[in-house]
């Protein structure tokens, strides 16, 4: 009999003033967005954050492909991470403010991959026209 290995992806931890802060919590968000714009992108706090949207973005992809026309604005989970990383990356301060940090990051994501949506949309020679 063989025994099957489940990789069990570790939490998304970072060290801070001695204290260990989740980066997959609303307050360990904040804080590790308050080290990345002291310390960039490739400090811990950082990387834990990266972690912890990499472990995020797969669901986030299942919500966002869901009524999605194949072809047409098809977003792939490289992209969910990508817009969610642009969107952080820029809003960093708004988001950190937000009492649900993950979750305003999510509606902004999925605000995004809606706008990109209709505009492949319109691009597309599937779009409806008017004669």
């Amino acid at each position: 009999m063989s025994a099957l290995l489940i990789a069990i992806p570790s939490p998304p931890l970072f060290v801070t003033d001695a204290r260990v802060w989740d980066a997959g919590t609303h307050e360990g968000l904040r804080v590790a967005l308050a080290e990345i714009a002291v310390s960039g992108w490739s400090s811990p706090a950082g990387r834990a954050v990266l972690r912890a949207l990499g472990s995020r973005c797969a669901g986030w992809y299942a919500t966002s492909s869901h009524g999605r026309r194949p072809g047409v604005g098809a977003a792939d989970p490289g992209e969910v991470l990508s817009v969610a990383w642009l969107t952080l990356h820029r809003f960093a301060a708004r988001v950190a403010d937000a009492d649900a940090g993950w979750a305003y990051l999510w509606t902004s994501v999925m605000h995004a991959l809606a706008v990109e949506t209709a505009a492949a949309t319109l691009l597309s020679d599937r779009a409806v026209r008017r004669p």
